[in-house]
């Protein structure tokens, strides 16, 4: 069965990006060189997709880069990138493990993501931790979680 399910996440990597919202992206861009767009510092290589207001939506880094402070997963299409219409960071995919907000995140790669809850880390609009994959065994709000769980915060820090 592994196989397959390989097959499967293999498929689905290769489809065209969806955008966040409920609408498609307005239009995508190619940088030909690195570009500040919202505040971010966006590496030659990255493919950006605008919304129809013209703020960043989604783009797939031309390589690993620090945004908000956060090492995320670039390397063309492999991983998507999001952002809240304000320019926030709303969605990134961790180069290494990190703790966020007291809560030890894991790292991105094919594996952690294929088998299992996304490893995707989200963000609210204020930049606080959405979510995550547990990168170790962790007490959360008094509860006991195991490594490889994904938990989930509301916007006001509770566990959901």
């Amino acid at each position: 069965m592994k196989p397959v399910a390989i097959l499967i996440a293999a498929v689905l990597m290769m489809l065209p990006p969806a955008s966040a919202g409920s609408e498609p992206p307005d239009r995508w861009r190619y940088l030909e060189r690195p570009e500040t767009i919202q505040g971010h510092a966006l590496p030659a290589g990255t493919r950006v997709a605008l919304d129809g207001a013209g703020n960043l939506d989604i783009c797939f880094l031309g390589r690993d880069t620090e945004l908000e402070g956060h090492l995320c997963r670039g390397q063309g299409h492999n991983y998507m990138t999001g952002f809240h219409p304000g320019g926030r960071l709303r969605l990134c995919w961790l180069r290494n493990p990190e703790t966020i907000g007291g809560v030890p995140c894991r790292r991105a790669t094919f594996l952690n993501d294929a088998f299992g809850p996304s490893v995707g880390v989200a963000f609210h609009p204020d930049g606080s931790l959405a979510g995550c994959k547990l990168d170790r065994d962790f007490t959360v709000q008094g509860r006991e979680l195991k490594s490889g769980v994904r938990i989930e915060f509301d916007r006001n820090g509770s566990l959901k």
